[in-house]
């Protein structure tokens, strides 16, 4: 049902109540098509064009095509047609010829869509797991970490596996994944997933491995490193486009398979384990640095450093921030593992020897710089800067100045402003006004000092820009996925009338057939993006208003209102206005058969396509001459092979000729002659 404030759509040819986000239907709607079902296609991108259109007309059904005697021009008075529909004539080779220029073939690009909004969605929900449980979490013995973990990736428990990482590392990921699930619960993100989420195209994978030889090497009492290898099997099913092209994959593999395949001492898995509180966890930090060290060659880990004596924290928080300031003026590994706190801080630890090194290859050589910063305690171990200033130097007539102020940047060259920009400036957000833009660090107090922390900070900042767009199809448009939107069911052959009303765009959907074709065109120059079920379940964007079906399925077209593209709108792209209207056409190909040699005329409405069969008997050179305003062609065959020319070298056999009329709003006139070249 509509959602508040948001208005309702009466599907022009389909009994379907009007599904919520949908702009008002009105107007004559009553244009069907008798024909075939359409196909999966791929559409333009939001800002194709499309060309302009008039009032709309009624058109002659697609599928069938007419003939009479009577009219020798085929025509009707503009706008309306009798039921015979249009009259295309059959003319002697060598009749008068009609003006018009010729339409060239368009090849087609096939590309997989998938909404980014469809990515982020998943990827809170499968965090969401982050926020359950009220398990103790890890394990009694390093080997015991390895066992469970390997028993939850079979089990295929996210949840069980988190519980064996390291607490303290995932600090401030646990708010922001509540916050994010909010946000989708909050937009209707799930049920739009749930919603748009085929059956048929979900993947099932079943897990059964294990751990092999496991061996512990236990730095000091408080970390160990673990390595071992994995051998089982993985198999997939439950996409059916996937199993009729590839069939199940099942993969079976032992520890051979995986000899050598690590940048590791051992050419083994190796995590690093640590000890907290009496229960061992895998440290994700320590373990990627682990592997970061041994592929670059640099200084070991030294892991039996951790939980050892390192040089005291600050006594306050503002004392933290500024002790991290003076390790970036004069950089040193054990001033830098004393200033940062959590998995940062232990990681700094036992990475000295090689944050050492990295500290030597830095060679500024004639420059210098200093970073200042003016900071402000605000609770909660917060501490706000409200400057930050770093001042670069070389010779004594060469100097910069970035200074951070606010959320305003400005930039020095020798004294004098090269760039001067606020961060709402530059974003123009819909909710700029909304951003929280202070800029702060978080610190613990570890060991009876303070120390600052990296990660919730930016998680903090992560989560205030996760609902900056408060608006489902504002956010939908910025991550090209509107065409996920609850959608109108119209039929090929319908003649929609939208008027936006204030929505950003609209979304229709239509039944399509495999190998059939369809044109979508809309009037008044409006934006349309077309998208179709492909091979592998998902929609597919299809490049150019005419398309074919490359399955059974569904295609929706998402239509946009009014965009200003020549406004500067910062970071995001320029918002639809939600005003004007607009005709959408969605139309289905019939078929007719194409005399050889001959002369055929008749008459296109908006968006007209149609399918002539032009059958070849012997081996012979044909030239192909279409003519008409807005009329674009092209010749199928077995392989698709799209050629832009008018003659052919055609062997025996029967050839589809498509004729589209590319405008969204004008009626035109076609001449088709296949002769002999």
């Amino acid at each position: 049902m509509p959602s508040e404030g948001s208005p309702g759509a009466t599907p022009p040819t389909s009994p379907e109540p009007a599904l919520p986000w949908q702009p008002d239907y009105s107007g004559d709607a009553s244009a069907t098509v008798a024909g075939v079902p359409p196909t999966p296609t791929y559409g333009q991108p939001p800002y194709s064009n499309v060309p302009s259109a008039g009032p709309a007309g009624q058109y002659p059904p697609q599928g069938v095509p007419q003939y009479a005697a009577g009219d020798p021009s085929g025509s009707t008075p503009p706008g309306t047609y009798s039921p015979a529909g249009a009259q295309p004539q059959f003319l002697p080779v060598g009749g008068p010829p009609s003006g018009g220029g010729k339409g060239s073939g368009k090849g087609k690009l096939i590309g997989l869509g998938l909404g980014v909004v469809g990515l982020l969605a998943i990827g809170f929900l499968a965090l969401r797991f982050l926020l359950g449980g009220d398990a103790t979490g890890g394990a009694s013995s390093p080997e015991a970490v390895v066992d469970e973990m390997v028993a939850a990736i079979n089990a295929q428990d996210p949840l069980a596996v988190v519980d064996l990482m390291a607490p303290d590392e995932l600090d401030g990921v646990d708010q922001l994944v509540e916050d994010g699930s909010r946000y989708i619960e909050d937009l209707g993100l799930d049920t739009l997933l749930d919603e748009n989420q085929d059956d048929g195209s979900a993947i099932d994978v079943a897990i059964d491995i294990t751990a092999d030889r496991i061996d512990v090497s236990m730095e000091g009492d408080r970390a160990a490193i673990v390595s071992f290898q994995v051998s089982g099997d993985v198999e997939t099913s439950g996409n059916d486009a996937m199993n009729d092209a590839f069939g199940d994959e099942d993969i079976s593999f032992d520890s051979r398979d995986l000899d050598d395949s690590f940048p590791t001492d051992s050419g083994d898995i190796e995590i690093i384990v640590i000890e907290l509180d009496g229960q061992w966890y895998m440290s994700p930090m320590l373990t990627i640095g682990h592997y970061i060290v041994q592929a670059a060659d640099l200084p070991p880990g030294e892991y039996d450093q951790i939980g050892g004596d390192r040089d005291p924290g600050a006594e306050s928080p503002v004392d933290a921030v500024q002790a991290l300031v003076d390790v970036i003026n004069d950089p040193d590994a054990d001033a830098l593992a004393a200033a940062l706190g959590g998995g940062e801080g232990r990681v700094a630890l036992a990475f000295r020897d090689a944050i050492d090194d990295g500290f030597a290859e830095i060679d500024t050589g004639d420059i210098s710089y200093e970073l200042t910063v003016d900071a402000e305690d605000i609770g909660s171990g917060r501490v706000e800067l409200q400057q930050v200033e770093l001042q670069v130097t070389g010779d004594p007539d060469d100097s910069a100045t970035v200074t951070i102020e606010g959320d305003c940047l400005r930039v020095r060259d020798n004294g004098e402003t090269v760039t001067d920009e606020c961060l709402l400036d530059l974003l123009d957000l819909p909710t700029a006004t909304d951003l929280d833009t202070t800029l702060w660090l978080d610190t613990v107090d570890e060991d009876g000092g303070r120390r600052v922390r990296l990660v919730p900070t930016v998680t903090d900042v992560l989560g205030r820009f996760l609902t900056v767009i408060d608006d489902r199809q504002t956010l939908l448009f910025v991550t090209d996925s509107a065409q996920r939107d609850d959608a109108t069911v119209v039929e090929p052959g319908s003649d929609i009338e939208i008027d936006f009303d204030g929505q950003l765009y609209a979304v229709n959907e239509f039944p399509i057939e495999e190998g059939e074709v369809y044109n979508v065109t809309a009037s008044e120059d409006a934006d349309i993006a077309i998208f179709a079920d492909g091979e592998f379940g998902s929609l597919q964007p299809q490049f150019g208003s005419e398309f074919e079906a490359e399955v059974d399925g569904v295609a929706r077209v998402v239509t946009y209102s009014e965009i200003d593209v020549d406004e500067d709108c910062g970071l995001l792209p320029c918002l639809p206005s939600g005003e004007g209207s607009t005709t959408l056409r969605i139309r289905q190909a019939g078929r007719q058969a194409l005399p050889f040699p001959t002369r055929i005329t008749g008459d296109f409405g908006p968006g007209d396509v149609r399918i002539f069969e032009l059958e070849v008997e012997a081996q012979q050179q044909i030239r192909i001459d279409v003519t008409g305003e807005g009329i674009e062609w092209r010749i199928r065959d077995d392989f698709d092979l799209l050629v832009d020319t008018d003659t052919y070298d055609f062997p025996p056999g029967t050839y589809e000729l498509i004729v589209v009329n590319t405008s969204g709003d004008d009626d035109t006139s076609y001449q088709i002659s296949p002769t002999p070249a």
